[in-house]
């Protein structure tokens, strides 16, 4: 079922405090998404022969080898505070548990579906929810991937030096199937 959408890398006049139509609060440089994620996530147990999870437009393959044991992993949209820099084009995923690492790096993938046409500076962002970097990415069509080494949360969202709103709605309901 889709969600309604939410404006994404907008201007938005806002003061800290305020909190727009779609439930997006500003707090000082930061926008918090109080609307609820557009769905539930998944689990799947995935062992040492590889596997994949797919919940809606996102999907994490970890090959062979990557994790030793059967690991229950869970992939989930999640509310999430983000610097209003962002400029989030994708709703923010969790993929846990937080203690998962990879012995060989799985492979996320954010497919943005029908959205507009995304800018040449658009990549996967990943973090722990406080620290945010950009991840190298490579596009195709309207697909962003990109190696990732373990739990992390991840958004695609634009990386480039062009100015920056005063807030940024950072939470974008997607179409779940």
């Amino acid at each position: 079922a889709a969600a309604d959408a939410l404006p994404v890398d907008g201007a938005v006049d806002a003061a800290p405090g305020d909190v727009d139509a779609a439930g997006v609060t500003t707090d000082a440089g930061a926008v918090t998404c109080e609307a609820a994620p557009p769905a539930p996530g998944a689990t799947a147990t995935i062992g040492a022969a590889g596997g994949a999870l797919v919940v809606g437009p996102v999907r994490v393959d970890v090959p062979a080898g990557a994790l030793a044991i059967d690991t229950t992993l869970t992939l989930a949209p999640i509310t999430q505070a983000l610097p209003a820099s962002s400029r989030a084009r994708s709703a923010v995923w969790e993929l846990g548990p937080p203690s998962v690492a990879f012995a060989i790096p799985a492979t996320l993938r954010v497919d943005l579906g029908q959205a507009p046409p995304m800018p040449d500076d658009v990549a996967l962002i990943a973090g722990d929810g406080t620290t945010w970097a950009a991840i190298a990415t490579t596009r195709s069509g309207s697909g962003y991937t990109a190696a990732i080494g373990g739990a992390t949360r991840a958004f695609v969202g634009r990386v480039s030096a062009a100015p920056t709103p005063a807030a940024s709605s950072a939470c974008v309901a997607q179409a779940i199937a």
